[in-house]
């Protein structure tokens, strides 16, 4: 008989919200991939027609294939017992994920981990749910009732008996498993750890599994402007440079490790060599000194699926959605990691996107993958929306990844979908947001950065005090634009900045966007400065 067979694979809290480091969260994204292509490889040997994912060829399921593949999968099976071939798929998972928490194929770096725990825990680990209905000859209805079952399915979630040690210091990650570290090195970084730093089994998994692939830090992603003006800098920078780049050969570094022209990561590293401290000294007077460490954490992913989903009324068309989907998920890789953009892709899978940016390529890059997602799905009715958070590379990642969400859903509400919302974090200071529809909203930030050194730099803010002064003063909204434009006259700015200011300034929603974006728009402007090796240190 033949059964649309609907599965979820998890828990997504372990494997990628809880996260310390970018690997811990990349490596999360991955596994959880690789478990999702476990079931549908078990599925397609056993004779299923995959509908969501839709691969090319069974090399696409391969372990450490470049295919992703997210933790839901919709197939067609055609079984005699659909419950054990289910169970059998399960079993596929369940070994995949083994195979992925070998300790035998980490480097531990002197890191002893207790096995009987590690194991104990990994078996109670994973949550696989499914659904299935016998399918009829209305695709539409079937594929309406699996998702029901399946959405029931996982709303009685299994809680298998808690197996916890008393006494036991909690995961750093979500303080949910206890700690299975035994012994560590002494030697600061040397398990990829730090002194307080406590893992549980998945834990381990996420920050020493993956294999050898390295993944850029936060503070590495924020310095590539500052790396990149240097190498356009002068014949002093480009030596100095060569300099840090034999330093870090000497300590064992990999030679894109750019946080230590920080000082205060510097400090963490090499707070007992003094002659260590000394020679990175001297290569950061000859650099100069970079801007604060901001990164872009970019998030994203398509509007109105369920829609488009629900008009598919075939296995076949529902294929044809996945294939584009899965097409689009893999060029939005290539184009964020390309030396274009020179960005880190955490995930990308179906319509989600989710990855590092420096800053100077940020808005670039986040408009070439909503031009990318409207060229690979222009045939359905679904557009993309984004959030684009600033934040300093030493804010915790579970923060940043949550003003990363805040922002994306920002755009789907406050920018009507088909839309971008950009927010910024600062150290110091309130956060500051602004949101509008992608070539009206890109474009307008590219012509303020344009004008960066025509536009006073607190003319934005002094714009903000006009306008937030005058909150529920209607009367007064009529003369508005004439204040704010008597406000730019003062501050002498350049023609070509006032001109600007006279084509947005219409009226008090128009204002608090055009101050809005002058605030946001300066963060790119000064990075693009900086990556051009014309830029000196402008602290925000």
């Amino acid at each position: 008989m033949r059964y649309l067979t609907a599965i979820a694979i998890g828990p997504v809290q372990e494997f990628i919200a809880a996260a310390r480091r970018c690997r811990d969260l990349w490596c999360g994204s991955q596994l959880l991939s690789e478990l999702s292509k476990a079931a549908a490889l078990a599925l397609r040997k056993r004779g299923a027609t995959l509908i969501f994912p839709a691969p090319e060829n069974l090399e696409d399921l391969a372990a450490q294939s470049g295919f992703t593949v997210v933790n839901k999968l919709l197939a067609s099976v055609d079984a005699e017992d659909i419950r054990r071939s289910v169970q059998e798929v399960q079993e596929a998972v369940q070994g995949r994920l083994e195979r992925a928490a070998d300790l035998r194929t980490m480097k531990l770096r002197g890191l002893v981990v207790k096995e009987e725990v590690y194991w104990r825990q990994l078996r109670g680990l994973l949550e696989f749910y499914a659904a299935w209905v016998p399918q009829g000859e209305c695709y539409t209805e079937s594929r309406s009732r699996v998702e029901e079952l399946l959405a029931a399915r996982k709303a009685l979630r299994d809680f298998p008996a808690y197996e916890g040690a008393e006494g036991e210091c909690k995961s750093s990650l979500d303080g949910a498993r206890e700690n299975v570290i035994q012994k560590r090195s002494r030697r600061l970084y040397e398990s990829n750890l730090k002194e307080n730093e406590y893992l549980d089994a998945i834990g381990i998994v996420k920050r020493f599994g993956g294999g050898s692939v390295r993944f850029d830090s936060t503070v590495d992603v924020a310095a590539v402007p500052f790396v990149q003006g240097i190498e356009k800098g002068s014949e002093k920078r480009t030596d100095a440079f060569r300099r840090y780049q034999r330093f870090l050969r000497v300590h064992g570094l990999p030679p894109e490790t750019y946080s230590l022209l920080y000082e205060h990561e510097s400090r963490q590293l090499f707070h007992e060599d003094e002659a260590a401290n000394e020679e990175l000294k001297g290569i950061r007077e000859a650099l100069g000194k970079p801007n604060a460490p901001y990164f872009v954490l970019f998030s994203g992913d398509g509007d109105k699926m369920g829609c488009a989903i629900s008009g598919l009324d075939s296995s076949q068309s529902h294929q044809d959605f996945s294939k584009a989907l899965s097409g689009f998920a893999g060029q939005a890789r290539v184009l964020i990691d390309s030396e274009r953009y020179g960005g880190c892709s955490i995930y990308c899978g179906g319509d989600d996107v989710l990855a590092l940016l420096p800053l100077h390529t940020a808005l670039d890059c986040a408009k070439a993958v909503n031009d990318l997602f409207r060229e690979r799905l222009k045939q359905y009715s679904v557009t993309f929306s984004a959030g684009l958070v600033v934040a300093h590379g030493l804010e915790p990642l579970t923060e940043v990844r949550a003003w990363a969400k805040e922002a994306e859903h920002a755009a789907k509400t406050d920018g009507g979908r088909d839309a971008l919302c950009i927010s910024i974090h600062p150290r110091s200071g309130s956060p500051i947001a602004v949101c509008g529809k992608w070539d009206e909203l890109c474009g307008l930030l590219q012509r303020i950065a344009g004008l960066y050194d025509g536009i006073p730099r607190g003319l934005g803010y002094e714009m903000r005090d006009l306008v937030e002064r005058l909150e529920g003063w209607d009367e007064l909204s009529s003369t508005l634009r004439d204040l704010v434009l008597a406000v730019a006259n003062k501050k002498d700015c350049d023609p070509a900045a006032l001109q600007l200011i006279k084509d947005e300034a219409k009226d008090r929603a128009s204002i608090k966007r055009l101050y809005r974006s002058m605030l946001v728009a300066r963060w790119f402007a000064r990075a693009e400065r900086e990556a051009r090796g014309d830029g000196a240190n402008d602290s925000n």
